[in-house]
């Protein structure tokens, strides 16, 4: 018997009778990013946590981008993961602000390039690494949201795997 059915059961019991519970879930699946959330989730490596909210407007950490990648490589393709890319990505492992130029250099550092100056971002956007809807989205911002890194990271995955994420 699973809970749900048991704990109904010991309340009828009691004569206590409580109409069904209708969650609504606009706030999770209205959010721009919400299709690459839901592509995360899929893979297991998203929760939406205790009270099941995936942070859209939450400043991310660069951990959580590196920990993403880092993961979704391994499940969606183990022959791409190395040590290489392990210890590219580990350096980054760090409860930090996930900052518009530290997603560009980490961008970089996984797809092997270098920059010409330390104006990560600027340089992986030239190098086509990010993309017209991430400008867009990062426009007049400083700090990476976690809507913005739930994108990121799908394209991120996809692009090192080959693969696409459903």
């Amino acid at each position: 018997m699973d809970t749900q059915a048991e704990v109904e059961t010991v309340l009828r019991k009691k004569g206590i009778f409580m109409s069904d519970i209708k969650e609504d879930l606009t706030s999770l699946t209205g959010n721009w990013s919400y299709p690459y959330a839901e592509k995360l989730l899929n893979i297991g490596l998203l929760s939406g946590g205790i009270t099941n909210d995936l942070k859209y407007n939450k400043k991310a950490a660069s951990q959580d981008f590196a920990y993403v990648i880092l993961n979704g490589v391994v499940r969606l393709a183990p022959d791409k993961y190395n040590y290489d890319f392990d210890t590219t990505l580990r350096v980054y492992l760090k409860d930090e602000p996930l900052t518009k130029d530290k997603l560009g250099q980490i961008l970089l550092d996984v797809s092997g390039k270098k920059a010409t100056d330390k104006k990560y971002y600027d340089e992986a956007c030239k190098q086509g690494l990010i993309d017209e809807t991430l400008i867009q989205k990062l426009k007049n911002k400083s700090d990476v949201e976690y809507s913005e890194m739930y994108y990121a990271a799908v394209k991120t995955i996809e692009k090192i795997t080959g693969k696409s994420i459903k």
